[in-house]
């Protein structure tokens, strides 16, 4: 019984060696930033045990005010002019294969730049260089970026300070939908977030997405169509192009 014990708090050590000493959440690898508590510099290895009284206070109460104060915040899209989002918010974009999915998501960051598309699909090919032409996307602050690990991508916000970011597509990535909302949480600009449909014709993967987002767009035949959204009234659409 012993030995059984000892060697669960074994393998316990060995999976998660690193973990937030912020929050305590738990990871396998080395990061730079806990997406338990969206800071930086907190994830450190289990046998590093810094004392609590180096750690920064953190408050969780916000005001009234503040809150009602952010409701004036809502923003127009110019490439659509019936699509109200807010800042911070975490758009849903999906739709069959072809549907216009990445054209609607491009014309979207494109008037937020400066702005980051995170390229996970296409890895910034052959495909996405024929899109941004036709587009006529040619800004040097429309930035584009396929990282291969959770860092890089983390680097990479950090040295652009985009307005909106875009993941083409969430089910290429190796990130949860709750590690998704808590990055758009935590930003100012707007998370647009590329997901497939399943066969039911409704977002791939778990109900978690869904429910997490502040705004699900539907792209069918190059038409969109809103479904859910905290900004505005649904139904509403429009062409892609």
């Amino acid at each position: 019984m012993w030995n059984d014990e000892i060697s669960k708090t074994f393998s316990a050590a060995i999976e998660y060696p690193y973990q937030c000493v912020s929050c305590w959440r738990e990871y396998t690898q080395p990061t730079k930033f806990c997406w338990g508590c969206l800071r930086d510099g907190y994830v450190l290895p289990k046998s590093v045990r810094p004392a609590d009284a180096i750690l920064p206070r953190q408050t969780g109460a916000v005001s009234a005010f503040t809150l009602a104060q952010s409701d004036q915040q809502k923003f127009n899209v110019t490439a659509y002019a019936d699509f109200i989002v807010g800042p911070g918010g975490l758009v849903v974009i999906y739709g069959d294969p072809g549907s216009g999915k990445s054209t609607f998501t491009t014309r979207v960051a494109e008037c937020l730049r400066p702005c980051l598309y995170f390229d996970f699909e296409q890895k910034c090919g052959q495909p996405t260089c024929e899109r941004l032409r036709m587009l006529e996307c040619r800004h040097a602050d429309f930035h584009l970026s396929a990282p291969d690990t959770v860092n890089q991508m983390i680097d990479t916000i950090a040295d652009v300070s985009p307005r909106a970011i875009a993941v083409d597509s969430v089910q290429c990535s190796s990130l949860q939908p709750d590690d998704w909302a808590a990055l758009a949480r935590s930003r100012k600009g707007l998370f647009l977030c590329i997901s497939q449909a399943n066969k039911e014709g409704k977002v791939a993967g778990s109900n978690s997405l869904a429910h997490l987002a502040d705004v699900i767009v539907h792209i069918e035949a190059m038409k969109w169509k809103i479904e859910k959204s905290r900004y505005q009234r649904a139904e509403v659409g429009g062409n892609v192009l």
